[in-house]
């Protein structure tokens, strides 16, 4: 019975998620500020705002500027993603 649960334990370790920042950038070289956290796979990224509760799921690192707007930078906490398309 043991080899049964190792298998999903040993997909879960193999690919974990991983975790990063949404952080403005600002044009005229002034301090930025954390608009949101995220975590991460191969196929599928999920945020979640800071200030109103916004959340999403997307398909790619790209749909981001969607919801954040265009002036943001990620900060990876975690190793990216191989395969992840987008920025960052």
């Amino acid at each position: 019975m043991d080899e049964i649960a190792d298998i999903p334990r040993n997909l879960a370790v193999a690919n974990p998620p991983s975790r990063f920042a949404i952080c403005s950038v600002e044009d005229d070289g002034g301090d930025g500020f954390l608009l949101g956290w995220g975590i991460a796979t191969t196929d599928r990224v999920h945020v979640y705002s800071v200030e109103d509760n916004m959340t999403g799921q997307l398909g790619s690192l790209n749909a981001i500027g969607y919801l954040f707007g265009e002036a943001h930078e990620i900060v990876w906490i975690d190793p990216r993603p191989e395969g992840l398309d987008g920025p960052g």
